[in-house]
């Protein structure tokens, strides 16, 4: 009696269980196959990318600066383009691959920073030293000037790599150095005595006013007058001989108040004050900054807090998007900073005005630029 059916052979037994036994794609290469690789693998290569070609080697790290560009682009929906007439993956699988890749870049990170070798001497970047000193005592010590810590070592950019800042007997004598300075300015052996500066408009910007003044009297008017202070200038906010004899051992924390207000065109930006080490003609390294935010009736208090080693030079700077040009400006800037060429109280008292020199207001009083007008200013230190 004949079977009804045959049975296979071993060898065609052996290649079914073969193929049972081969799994399928995983979801992750599964995404890459079916949604990424036709535009960006041997038969197209739009953006210079080859996703087929991509190492898979996320501890070795080599291409995760691509895989980091893949997920920006799925994320934002770029990819797979809107435009593809081919079938679009759902948002659960967008998530899904998006997931799994983001998890493979950073096990990668993990296990490459895990490889490192261990740094042998790590020590504080000067900007981390300058911190931890502040935070510790309350003293302000700059470490970059000339003459105090080791510049870093830059790696790719960043100056706080472990591997970089290494310790060498150069250091080590700087930081000794450093912290003798630091000590004495935390725990002083005689504290010096705090002293008061107050500088008016007067002082500032007339020599005493003693001639404006007079002109005031003329005119009848009674306002005070008031330093103007345009953008593209710096002009002197502190000046080592305003407390006398002045050495290092006075450096410590000093009190600023000053008295301003400020105009601007209408629309126009806020006058910013800065006040720091003069770096230019027209800039300075600002150690205090601050918006004047008050109007020109109304003149308004500000006061700050700041550490100056001692003797220190410091000059005003008025930041603007405005600036009044150091060569088509020249009459202009001429004419403001002259000593008697400019008598300013108010944008209101046009008496004071000449007729032949660049105003700084229009018939309304409102400002062509933004401008800070000083009343006085008042330095007490050290505290």
């Amino acid at each position: 009696m004949l079977s009804c059916f045959n049975l296979p052979s071993p060898f065609a037994t052996a290649l079914i269980l073969i193929a049972s036994a081969a799994p399928a794609a995983e979801p992750f290469e599964a995404f890459l196959e079916t949604h990424c690789v036709r535009c960006h693998g041997p038969e197209k290569e739009k953006g210079d990318l080859r996703i087929d070609q991509l190492s898979r080697d996320f501890k070795l790290g080599a291409d995760t600066h691509h895989w980091a560009e893949v997920i920006e682009q799925v994320n934002s929906g770029e990819m797979p383009p809107k435009k593809d007439k081919e079938k679009k993956p759902t948002q659960a699988e967008m998530a899904a691959f998006v997931t799994s890749l983001d998890a493979r870049i950073k096990e990668g990170k993990a296990a490459r920073m895990a490889a490192r070798p261990a740094v042998a001497h790590y020590r504080l970047s000067r900007k981390e030293y300058q911190n931890t000193v502040y935070d510790l005592l309350g003293v302000r010590y700059d470490p970059a000037k000339p003459g105090e810590l080791n510049e870093d070592t830059r790696w790719h950019g960043f100056e706080r790599i472990g591997s970089e800042l290494s310790l060498s007997p150069s250091h080590v004598d700087r930081y000794y150095r450093a912290a003798e300075l630091v000590l004495d300015r935390a725990f002083p052996v005689a504290t010096s005595e705090s002293r008061l500066v107050r500088k008016t408009a007067a002082d500032l910007r007339y020599n005493g006013g003693k001639d404006q003044q007079a002109a005031l009297d003329r005119f009848g008017i009674k306002r005070p007058l008031r330093y103007l202070l345009f953008p593209g200038n710096v002009q002197n906010a502190l000046s080592p001989n305003w407390f006398g004899k002045t050495g290092p051992e006075h450096s410590g924390l000093y009190k600023l108040r000053i008295q301003a207000s400020g105009t601007r065109p209408p629309g126009g930006q806020t006058a910013h004050l800065s006040i720091g080490k003069r770096t230019g003609e027209e800039t300075v390294d600002g150690i205090i900054e601050f918006d004047i935010t008050a109007s020109e009736d109304k003149p308004q208090v500000y006061e700050f807090e700041v550490f100056l080693e001692m003797p220190a030079q410091l000059d005003f700077c008025v930041v603007a998007t405005d600036v009044v040009d150091r060569r088509a400006g020249a009459a202009f800037r001429n004419a403001l900073g002259s000593r008697g060429g400019y008598i300013f109280t108010h944008s209101s008292e046009t008496l004071l005005l000449n007729p032949n020199a660049p105003q700084m207001f229009d018939d309304k009083g409102n400002g062509l630029f933004s401008t800070v007008l000083l009343d006085w200013i008042e330095w007490e230190g050290p505290l």
